[in-house]
């Protein structure tokens, strides 16, 4: 734990201002929420860091909104004085502060951060508020030394965006309870229009069973509200070879629901041409992200089936590993991640992962709804618990399998999932 403040970080001009603004959102010594720990922790799991933070900057205290990877006692704690904080700078300066090695910054190099912490490598975005005042950050941390992109800077600061998006909409719910008698009926209606959006987005899903040549493709999607912004397809072409989506749009509700839709027409017109995963994916990227509202993002993993060799070919931007069912083992298959999509009008997507299946593998595809899911303790599932609920129901297959699965991640959840779930199977038989 920091013992002694570093380099002081100047006091914003508008330090009242952003004062107001930081408690006009009343999150300060709020108890943790779901929402934001599964953000922070994710955010963890895309850079591959031991610690992540969503930090709010008080007048005199820095607090831990959500963490993973801190000190026992400061993630008991929640707090510690603003002036020892690295995110102090993040606010004073109102920008991304990148420190790939702080034991040659001159600045950081003599904190206990780095004396007694062990710390190294720092990157925060500002997190702005309605009126663009910088009220904390979003940061990763490591224990070695590391450089960063500058689309992963990118990223960082479009997690941030997308983070204090959901802190806005948070307060509009909470300020939409107090006055939701005056809505009632606003509130019917908007229910008729959401059921039948729903309508609309289920007819926009493949069937859920699909049988092509030498192998057979399931899906189950479960919305976390009445629509939501998880998009699967599936494209049997005339050759025997098959093309597979699986997305997950930021965010939920019509705006999300809308990007899926999108991507559906995108996907319908390049699946019957594409020769490689990434291509799918540079082509979606370039078809949405100039239409899509600033600060919403998308994760998405493409397959290739092959039946003339048996294989499958898997390209990933930003999503879930996918996981391989085998005989009586359950792998996890760490294929190389590329950024998500939608953040970069120019990116162009070119990893892949080729792998040879026989008859009776299955490759499973999820959504992160499905490890992001946490018990009445805070517990999240994660990659290991999805592992262990396969490896249980791997006797079963096709629908069966993923109705299996599901259920055991509601009843894990204690029926209180609280974001889209879509599982696809991808079965090679005889």
């Amino acid at each position: 734990m920091l013992t002694a403040p570093i380099l002081t970080a100047p006091i914003p001009q508008n330090e009242e201002q952003r004062l107001a603004a930081l408690d006009h959102l009343e999150l300060l010594y709020a108890p943790p929420e779901r929402a934001f720990d599964a953000i922070v922790h994710r955010l963890a799991e895309v850079f591959d860091v031991p610690v992540a933070t969503m930090s709010l900057i008080d007048r005199d205290t820095q607090f831990y909104m959500s963490q993973v990877g801190l000190p026992a006692e400061l993630a008991n704690t929640r707090v510690m004085p603003r002036e020892m904080t690295l995110c102090n700078h993040v606010v004073g300066n109102d920008r991304v502060m990148v420190v790939e090695d702080m034991s040659r910054d001159a600045r950081f190099a003599d904190s206990p951060a780095v004396l007694q912490g062990g710390m190294r490598f720092y990157a925060g975005a500002p997190l702005r508020s309605e009126g663009g005042f910088a009220v904390g950050s979003l940061c990763i941390i490591d224990r070695k030394p590391r450089e960063i992109s500058e689309r992963e800077v990118q990223m960082l600061q479009m997690l941030a965006d997308a983070l204090m998006t959901e802190v806005k909409l948070r307060k509009i719910s909470q300020d939409l309870r107090g006055i939701s008698h005056r809505l009632a009926g606003k509130q019917r209606a908007i229910e008729r229009e959401l059921r039948e959006a729903k309508a609309v987005q289920q007819f926009l899903l493949p069937p859920s069973q699909q049988t092509g040549r030498g192998m057979i493709v399931c899906h189950a999607y479960h919305p976390f509200d009445h629509i939501g912004g998880d998009f699967l397809d599936v494209r049997l072409r005339e050759d025997g070879s098959a093309v597979l989506l699986l997305a997950d749009v930021s965010g939920h509700g019509l705006s999300a629901a809308l990007t899926s839709a999108m991507t559906k027409t995108s996907f319908q017109r390049l699946a019957t041409t594409i020769e490689r995963p990434y291509d799918l994916l540079t082509g979606i990227n370039a078809d949405l992200v100039r239409t899509v509202q600033t600060g919403r993002f998308m994760t998405a993993v493409a397959a290739l089936y092959r039946p003339e060799d048996g294989s499958v070919e898997i390209s990933s931007a930003g999503h879930p590993y996918p996981i391989l069912i085998r005989g009586s083992s359950v792998q996890l298959l760490t294929t190389p991640n590329e950024l998500p999509l939608l953040i970069d009008s120019d990116t162009e997507y070119s990893l892949s992962t080729r792998l040879e299946i026989h008859p009776g593998d299955r490759l499973l595809l999820y959504t992160d709804g499905a490890i992001e899911a946490v018990d009445p303790q805070g517990e999240m599932l994660a990659f290991e618990g999805l592992s262990r609920m396969v490896t249980a129901a791997q006797a079963l297959h096709g629908e069966a399998f993923l109705k299996t699965i599901f259920d055991n991640i509601s009843t894990f959840a204690k029926g209180k999932i609280r974001d889209d779930v879509a599982l696809v199977t991808l079965e090679c038989t005889p």
